[in-house]
């Protein structure tokens, strides 16, 4: 079955793999040295985020199988902006996202909660010199958010994650 412009669960594969690379760098300072680099593995979680939930509301270009994760280089998020509730709210993609809800309930966790607490993470940590970026930070509940929204994008198309590094 072929379909146009916007398909209710596709993800983008290619903002997609962009927020796992994003997210593989997160942790590979989270493990290695995280006391030196703690602002900017914040600022990668933070933008792995972004990019993992505007990668589930995509328009696509061309007529693409409705079972495929659209790979092609002709496609674009919906969503604009850097607060993560608002990307949230904003996104039309309403099944991919109750699904995203029903995961991080069974993990004990509101998707809508973590997104408000860390919605301005990224812009403010990305200029660390900013007095912006000067406040406390929860490393250990922007990193669960961003593991668990990739788990839950995978879940939803019932596919089994990959090694992220």
């Amino acid at each position: 079955m072929k379909l146009n412009s916007f398909i209710d669960y596709k993800v983008s594969g290619r903002i997609f793999r962009i927020a796992e690379n994003t997210h593989a760098a997160a942790e590979l300072i989270y493990q290695e040295d995280i006391n030196r680099f703690s602002l900017q593995a914040i600022c990668f979680y933070a933008l792995a985020c972004e990019l993992y939930l505007k990668s589930t509301d995509v328009k696509v270009f061309e007529n693409i199988a409705s079972e495929e994760l659209v790979l092609d280089s002709e496609v674009a998020s919906n969503l604009r902006g850097h607060k993560l509730d608002s990307l949230l709210k904003n996104n039309k993609n309403i099944f991919l996202i109750e699904k995203i809800k029903i995961y991080f309930e069974k993990n004990n966790s509101k998707i809508e909660d973590d997104a408000l607490k860390f919605r301005d993470y990224f812009e403010h940590s990305r200029y660390g010199y900013e007095k912006i970026s000067g406040h406390p930070y929860d490393i250990t509940g922007v990193r669960s958010l961003c593991s668990n929204l990739r788990l839950a994008i995978y879940d939803a198309h019932m596919m089994q994650p990959k090694e992220l590094i």
